[in-house]
């Protein structure tokens, strides 16, 4: 399944490709290539906020919150009947990701 892959949440939708997750929210849409997402955080709404986070390498705010990282375009607020679809995006970014060729090494 290499076609894109979008799903709907509540605050909004991603659409995963094999080389790059898009992050739409209302009229704000941040495109992330895979090599900068270290993880994928899927949070199942319970009796709290559903959410799929993208940890990104470098981040240089992790302890930020859930309203920030949806400002940020790195997060979507999902609904319970919009985790399924939730579940295939977390799995195609973490597959795509482990296809993805070795980065080289820094040189910095």
């Amino acid at each position: 399944m290499d076609q894109p892959f979008t799903a709907a949440g509540e605050g909004g939708s991603l659409t995963v490709t094999p080389t790059t997750v898009t992050v739409h929210s209302g009229a704000r849409e941040r495109a992330i290539p895979l090599q900068q997402v270290a993880t994928v955080t899927l949070q199942h709404p319970g009796l709290g906020t559903g959410y799929l986070h993208l940890v990104l390498y470098n981040d240089p705010h992790p302890e930020r919150v859930l309203a920030e990282w949806v400002a940020d375009g790195e997060a979507v607020v999902i609904r319970a009947a919009d985790y399924p679809a939730f579940a295939t995006a977390r799995d195609l970014i973490e597959r795509y990701r482990a296809a993805l060729p070795p980065e080289p090494p820094s040189t910095e």
